[in-house]
């Protein structure tokens, strides 16, 4: 079975760390990718495949993509969200100086695969 996603057009990075599939990434050093670990990081895109540290990781990067990303709590479709842990989605951040990543196309609980449209923007203080 194939671990991958295919939509918009993919960058590729090196991966400062071990990266799964379908989380929300943002640069760590020159050309290198981890996944983020709070609303204030600023976000690149999605992971597109899993890959082990030191490894070519596709990121969709995209603006507007339609991609999968891991859930990291229960989110509602329709509503902007930002990234947590691990680079999965968190709730929206209303605090300035922290990154929303998207609007959620479906909804689902903690750990599902949610669709969202990639849109990375600061929230206004």
């Amino acid at each position: 079975m194939a671990t991958s996603q295919s939509e918009g057009d993919p960058q590729t990075f090196i991966a400062g760390e071990a990266i799964t599939i379908h989380r929300i990434v943002d640069i760590s050093a020159a050309n290198t990718v981890t996944m983020t670990d709070a609303a204030a990081d600023i976000a690149i895109g999605v992971s597109a495949e899993t890959v082990a540290i030191n490894g070519s990781v596709p990121v969709i990067t995209a603006q507007g993509a339609r991609v999968k990303v891991e859930s990291g709590a229960t989110l509602t479709a329709g509503v902007q969200v930002s990234s947590g842990t691990n680079g999965v989605l968190a709730a929206a951040s209303t605090t300035g100086s922290e990154f929303n990543v998207g609007t959620l196309v479906t909804g689902g609980a903690s750990g599902d695969i949610l669709e969202m449209i990639l849109n990375v923007q600061e929230v206004d203080a």
